[in-house]
């Protein structure tokens, strides 16, 4: 369809330019609408056709995006589904998101007093990611201004902080000339002498604590803690066993991550260094 096509399917009283608080239908949608508004009034209809609409709409959407559609939530707003988000974000976790936001993604987020919520301008929320942040929540256009977010840079920032501390390339972060290592007292885990070292990164506030057994000198845990803008600090324990030989390296299968009361477990069946990966991997699915 050519855009000059798609335009004659709205019919505007004059200029408008509220779609930040709602956008107006397309005819086909409207025509669509009354339809089922119409049947329902006299009961001409039952609800599972409304169910169906709602599956071919989302899968509709998927195609749109290259994704499954099992991969699309269907929800009535927007404050519900971040809702539904922000209650799977373990207690402590850091999100970054800008002070001036659809109240649908804000308020949701700063109504939850176990989360540390920092609110920053716009312009300045890809070097927040950077000094640390579990969640990242903004709008890519804002509604006020119109001010376009930077993408790259909010996910560039994101990677970055992640990468720094991945466990597989801690050990590497002592040659940044911007981190410091300090050496602590050793300490036991299950009885085992433990080499500890703190080491600090070049992001604001975060430092790991890395625990190497002795004897073995693989990495048993490493401890992050970071701080927030308001002076508090939360933490992260990750602890590593079954170490097993992964192409000349050795590579830990079982993974402990516990932050506050949330404890998950990661066993790994296999792990695999560069494999070969077969490109039609990334094909979008067909229509």
């Amino acid at each position: 369809m050519r855009i000059a096509d798609a335009q004659e399917l709205w019919s505007p009283a004059g200029v408008y330019c509220n779609t930040a608080s709602y956008g107006l239908p397309p005819r086909p949608a409207w025509e669509a609408l009354q339809a089922v508004l119409a049947d329902w009034q006299v009961g001409r209809t039952s609800w599972e056709r409304w169910g169906e609409s709602t599956e071919a709409s989302r899968a509709a959407f998927a195609r749109l995006l290259g994704v499954e559609a099992s991969r699309v939530a269907v929800g009535a707003t927007v404050s519900e589904l971040v809702g539904s988000v922000v209650t799977a974000l373990p207690a402590g976790a850091r999100v970054v998101v800008p002070d001036v936001e659809f109240t649908s993604l804000l308020f949701p987020l700063l109504v939850q007093s176990r989360l540390d919520v920092r609110t920053v301008p716009v312009a300045e929320v890809a070097g927040a990611v950077a000094e640390g942040a579990d969640v990242v929540a903004f709008s890519a256009v804002q509604m006020s201004t119109g001010e376009v977010a930077d993408l790259d840079a909010t996910n560039s920032a994101a990677i970055a902080f992640e990468r720094w501390r991945d466990p597989e390339l801690i050990l590497l972060r002592a040659n940044d000339p911007a981190a410091k290592i300090t050496p602590r007292p050793d300490e036991k885990i299950d009885g085992k002498l433990q080499t500890v070292i703190d080491l600090g990164s070049p992001f604001n506030g975060l430092d790991v604590s890395i625990y190497i057994d002795k004897t073995t000198k693989q990495i048993t845990r490493m401890a992050y803690s970071d701080l927030d803008p308001q002076g508090h600090r939360s933490s992260e324990v990750d602890d590593f066993a079954d170490y097993r030989d992964v192409g000349g390296v050795k590579v830990a299968f079982k993974r402990t991550t516990t932050v506050g009361p949330r404890v998950t477990v990661f066993d790994f069946a296999k792990i695999e260094i560069d494999p070969k990966i077969d490109p039609k991997v990334y094909d979008r699915p067909a229509p």
